[in-house]
């Protein structure tokens, strides 16, 4: 089984083929722009007792953040995420209780992951991150992560 360290290195080199500017955090998560949102991409350690389910591999991609919280905002969560191949959206707390900061979230497998498709559910969650962002400030509020 391979550990943390390694799937990271397998991740950076299949980044650093495919991407001019790739930045990796002081933590080791890679951090990729695309217009108005980043992604954070990390491999964690997963459930290391049993065979293939060493390690996952978290992409999250931002959609909007300081949203105020609503039952319409947790409605449309609740009814949008069967909508989406990869990736489902996600709610968390701001430092601010009544705001809310909105995610497009999604796992790999890490032990035996491939490039292509590594590469294709961070240029998908990216892209959708990207469009519902203004979806999103237009009905509930919030601010996107950078202005385009």
């Amino acid at each position: 089984m391979p550990s943390v360290d390694q799937v990271r290195e397998k991740m950076y080199q299949v980044f650093s083929d495919n991407f001019e500017d790739v930045t990796v955090t002081e933590d080791g998560v890679v951090v990729f722009r695309a217009e108005s949102t980043i992604c954070l991409i990390d491999v964690i350690e997963w459930d290391p007792k049993i065979e293939g389910r060493n390690t996952l591999i978290s992409l999250d991609a931002s959609i909007v953040t300081d949203v105020k919280r609503s039952k319409a905002l947790y409605e449309w969560v609740a009814l949008s995420n069967d909508d989406f191949v990869f990736g489902h959206i996600v709610v968390r707390e701001s430092d601010d209780k009544s705001l809310a900061n909105i995610w497009f979230t999604h796992n790999i497998l890490g032990d035996n992951f491939h490039a292509d498709e590594l590469l294709v559910a961070t240029l998908s969650l990216l892209q959708t991150a990207d469009q519902l962002d203004d979806e999103v400030m237009h009905t509930f509020g919030g601010t996107r992560m950078y202005n385009e």
